[in-house]
């Protein structure tokens, strides 16, 4: 039973957080309402943070900002906090710049807990294959990059996609789909961020509920795709405010670029610790890739996804999914996400042998 006077909805332009409050508003209860945000976001009319104030007058709920500007910006101090309180397992760091300071705030007016809302259904984003739905679903491997890439020239271990994670025998596309979506995106992507907001608050999952979950497995794959299934049950209780296309959280570009962030992966890539990660002559290597960005001209496929979500913003939510282009192979990775990604396995791993250390 939750008191909705001390827990917190964090409402976005999307399905999920939109369907969470529109039953809860069914049953009688009317939780109050968060977006975090930038102000600029608020001047986008197709973002999350201008759609779900339109969402939250639909229902007649209480409805806030928690605005990332008014962070005092990215600082060391923040950064060792992020990787202490998630101990290494995401790299998610732009909403926690502050140091988790927003989160600390709820905290100390009287907040019990946040109701979130993560899709059971998973990624709408189409995968061309089996493989790329594995490397959607955060199963990305080194193998997956080509031979001249950057994380190949690091010396790091093999990786071999486990036999459970693999396709079975007589499982269909979607099916498999949905299933990394549950056994590698929930507990790799999404679970590590409940685990920072759980070190303030307590946190339900009300659409990953076993029953929820058990449903939506039976599901035919015409149902499964593009997340039409709740986008029929959602869609009645908000038309025509349509669905978000526009995060209204700051890009990662944003932190990375920090010269707070900079000098944190300088000094950790050029520690006795780093070695734990990689070797010395790896993270020179990465540290010189990080100094000399290469500046190549954007090739006609980034063009054509770049027209093709243009033409999206204009179309129904429904259209809008399947006009999205399929997913082909890894995540890009740039030398400085990289870099960011080896300096909290090395701050991680230090953490560990503290307490490895004291015990």
């Amino acid at each position: 039973d939750i008191d909705t006077d001390r827990w917190l909805l964090p409402l976005s332009g999307g399905l999920d957080s939109r369907m969470i409050l529109a039953f809860m508003v069914r049953s009688g209860r009317r939780p109050r309402c968060v977006t975090w945000t930038t102000r600029a976001s608020l001047r986008n009319p197709l973002s999350d943070a201008f759609i779900a104030r339109l969402v939250a007058r639909r229902f007649q709920v209480e409805h806030d900002y928690a605005f990332f500007d008014d962070a005092q910006g990215v600082d060391g101090a923040a950064l060792q906090r992020f990787v202490e309180l998630g101990e290494g397992r995401t790299d998610e760091f732009a909403g926690y710049a502050d140091g988790c300071a927003m989160w600390s705030g709820f905290f100390a007016v009287g907040s019990s807990g946040v109701i979130r809302g993560d899709d059971p259904l998973g990624a709408r984003r189409r995968a061309a294959s089996f493989d790329g739905a594995r490397r959607g679903s955060t199963g990305t491997m080194i193998a997956d990059y080509p031979d001249g890439h950057l994380i190949r020239r690091l010396g790091l271990v093999d990786q071999d996609w486990p036999a459970r994670l693999r396709r079975q025998p007589g499982e269909g596309f979607e099916p498999y789909r949905d299933r990394m979506s549950h056994e590698c995106y929930i507990p790799n992507a999404l679970s590590p961020l409940t685990g920072l907001k759980c070190r303030y608050l307590e946190v339900v999952n009300p659409l990953l509920s076993r029953r929820i979950l058990a449903v939506v497995r039976t599901f035919p794959d015409e149902l499964r795709m593009y997340g039409r299934a709740f986008s029929e049950i959602v869609d009645r209780e908000t038309r025509p405010i349509p669905h978000a296309r526009f995060t209204s959280t700051p890009p990662a570009s944003a932190y990375l670029a920090d010269k707070e962030t900079v000098r944190a992966i300088v000094a950790e890539l050029t520690s006795p610790d780093i070695e734990r990660v990689m070797s010395e002559e790896a993270a020179m290597t990465l540290l010189a890739a990080v100094a000399s960005p290469s500046h190549t001209p954007a090739p006609v496929g980034r063009r054509v996804s770049a027209a093709m979500k243009a033409a999206r913003v204009a179309l129904p939510s429904r259209l809008a999914y399947r006009l999205t282009p399929r997913y082909q192979g890894p995540e890009p990775l740039t030398a400085i996400k990289l870099a960011f990604r080896a300096t909290i396995a090395s701050k991680t791993v230090a953490l560990l042998r503290q307490d490895a250390d004291a015990l």
